[in-house]
C-alpha cells in the first residue's frame, strides 16, 4: 500500500476536486467547508487537532453520506501544542513559537542532529490522540504550512504515519 493519497475514496464523488485546510479554525471556516461537502466539490478535508472550533459541526462532517477523505492537519506552528513535554518549539505557556522559530530548529537539526525529531513524533501522536477522542476517522497526514514535508521532521514521523496507516 502507497502512503500517498489515492485520487478517490469510494464515498467521495468523482467530481469532487477540492482539498480543504484548516478544519476547526473558526466556525465560519467550517460552515464554508460544510457547504462545499454538501455540494460535493470536496475531496479531503484537513483538520487541526489543537484548534478551538474543532468539535463545532464535526458530526456534520463525519456523518456526511458524501464523507470527504479526512487528514490531520499537523501543526507545529500555531496555537498551543497537544503534547505535553517541554520543547524549544513553545513558550512556558506551551504556544508555539511560530514559522520563523520552526524553520530556525529545522536548519540547526539538518546542520547538526539532535532530539528535536523525539519531539515531533511526540506532537504528533499527542494531535493524533486529540482527533481520536472524538472519534474522526483519519485518512491521511499533511501539514500546516506543509512541516511535514521538512527532511527532519518527515523522517522524525514517518513511522508514525506508518504504524497510523495513514497517506501524505
Amino acid at each position: 500500500m502507497s502512503i500517498f493519497k489515492t485520487p478517490f475514496s469510494s464515498t467521495v464523488s468523482s467530481e469532487a476536486s477540492l482539498s480543504v485546510d484548516y478544519w476547526g479554525l473558526s466556525p465560519a471556516i467550517n460552515d464554508a467547508i460544510l457547504s462545499l461537502v454538501e455540494r460535493r466539490l470536496v475531496y479531503s478535508v484537513s483538520i487541526l487537532a489543537n484548534s478551538a472550533f474543532l468539535t463545532y459541526r464535526l458530526n456534520e462532517l463525519i456523518g456526511a453520506s458524501n464523507r470527504p477523505l479526512l487528514g490531520l492537519h499537523f501543526n507545529l506552528t500555531e496555537g498551543h501544542a497537544c503534547a505535553n513535554a517541554p520543547s524549544n518549539l513553545t513558550d512556558k505557556s506551551g504556544k508555539f513559537l511560530g514559522l520563523s522559530n520552526l524553520l530556525r530548529i529545522v536548519l540547526a537539526q539538518i546542520l547538526k542532529p539532535r532530539s528535536s525529531s523525539t519531539y515531533w513524533a511526540c506532537e504528533a501522536q499527542a494531535q493524533m490522540d486529540q482527533i481520536q477522542r472524538y472519534k474522526i476517522p483519519l485518512d491521511y497526514l499533511d501539514g500546516h504550512h506543509h512541516v511535514h514535508l521538512l527532511p527532519p521532521i518527515l523522517d522524525a514521523i514517518l513511522p508514525f504515519i506508518v504504524r497510523n496507516n495513514l497517506r501524505l
